[in-house]
């Protein structure tokens, strides 16, 4: 009987030692990491999140969970416990023994385009005997920013190709040489202020700096994301958002003068969308990032409101950009407005289409229209 009692004794001291210890120092020397594997991406792509957990002391954590909050944007297709709801919980479990680090790689399928940040992550331990639980909250900056998804322009530009190639002829191009391109052998036709010296130095033949290409010609993208009616079709608005990050992506390759104008608000900035006529690499990822965190919700301004504003910037402007007005919402209001800015042929009306939508409802004489209808799988 004292036998049994100096072994139950002795269980309980063990059990109150082990609960004391792991009540203090569970959470010591352990840290835990998350990060993406690349900055950003398009949707649709799949990236991978790489998860570190370190355990830096004597004692072992025989359970460890890993909890925190993900858009449901962001497919973590490796896991299994994931709620459906606007934030996915994402729930991971480890078992780590003294002085161990951990890494766990997963597939994230980014399925819509937009800025995504995971800022926080819980810590979730148990004692030795999984009688006790302890929780601790630790930063996370894990970001991504996606990208949206490129189409074909060429099946806007081949129904125009007579309008676009107009404006590809117009290449009175000179170099710019705030936009370095890139380093190739010198050729009889180069001139000497190409030279790169350094680099010719270095190798023992001459090489020349390459520089992108301005251009006479300007094209200036309208995205306006307006709703036609009460029925707010968000894929006609994605579709949208698509076809001007693409376009803008095509005439700044080709070395055209480029700007975009929209509705749309920044949601870091927290105001509409204008970039300026620009070239180059650094245009197009401007653009691009522009574009991903590009927010239609609410309130938005009034299209005419921003041609006017438009009108009046472009009134002491002798050379007139290509206008390329992206829109679903086809008002006459909003016809009456655009052309007010445009002249002759000089532009292209854009307009995305739901599947089910049979009136065009496009009242105004316009020539250069283009019905974009967006497919079902979008």
């Amino acid at each position: 009987m004292i036998k049994t009692l100096l072994i139950l004794l002795g269980i309980l001291v063990i059990y109150f030692l082990q609960k004391h210890l792991y009540s203090k120092h569970w959470k010591s020397g352990l840290s835990t990491s998350l990060a993406f594997d690349m900055p950003s991406c398009v949707e649709g792509d799949t990236v991978t999140f790489t998860q570190t957990v370190t355990n830096n002391k004597l004692l072992p954590l025989p359970l460890l969970e890993l909890k925190f909050h993900a858009s449901k944007y962001l497919n973590f297709n490796e896991m299994d416990d994931i709620n459906e709801s606007d934030l996915e919980y994402i729930d991971n479990v480890y078992s780590l023994l003294f002085f161990q680090k951990v890494k766990r790689k997963l597939n994230v399928r980014c399925t819509k385009r937009g800025f995504y940040h995971i800022d926080k992550v819980d810590l979730v331990s148990s004692d030795l005997l999984m009688g006790h639980t302890q929780t601790v909250q630790a930063s996370s900056d894990a970001s991504i920013l996606v990208y949206p998804l490129p189409i074909d322009v060429h099946q806007i530009l081949i129904p125009y190709n007579m309008v676009m190639g107009d404006i590809l002829s117009k290449r009175y191009s000179t170099t710019d040489p705030f936009e370095f391109r890139g380093i190739r052998e010198y050729d009889i036709n180069d001139t000497m202020k190409s030279i790169n010296w350094k680099q010719s130095a270095r190798t023992g033949s001459l090489k020349v700096n390459l520089h992108d290409y301005t251009n006479s010609q300007k094209v200036h993208i309208l995205l306006n994301l307006e709703s036609e009616s009460i029925w707010d079709y968000t894929r006609l608005k994605e579709e949208s958002i698509r076809i001007a990050c693409s376009l803008c992506t095509m005439f700044i390759s080709e070395g055209i003068q480029t700007a975009l104008t929209s509705n749309g608000r920044d949601i870091a900035a927290e105001q509409n969308i204008t970039i300026p006529f620009g070239c180059g690499q650094s245009h197009i990822d401007t653009i691009s990032a522009e574009l991903a965190l590009c927010d239609y919700n609410g309130n938005l301004t009034s299209f005419c409101d921003i041609i006017k504003d438009i009108q009046m910037a472009d009134a002491s402007n002798n050379d007139a950009p290509f206008y390329i007005l992206i829109s679903e919402n086809r008002n006459k209001t909003l016809q009456d407005a655009f052309s007010t800015i445009i002249e002759n042929d000089d532009y292209l009306y854009i307009i995305p289409l739901h599947p089910e939508v049979s009136d065009r409802n496009v009242t105004v004489n316009y020539n250069n229209i283009l019905e974009w209808e967006v497919p079902y799988a979008n």
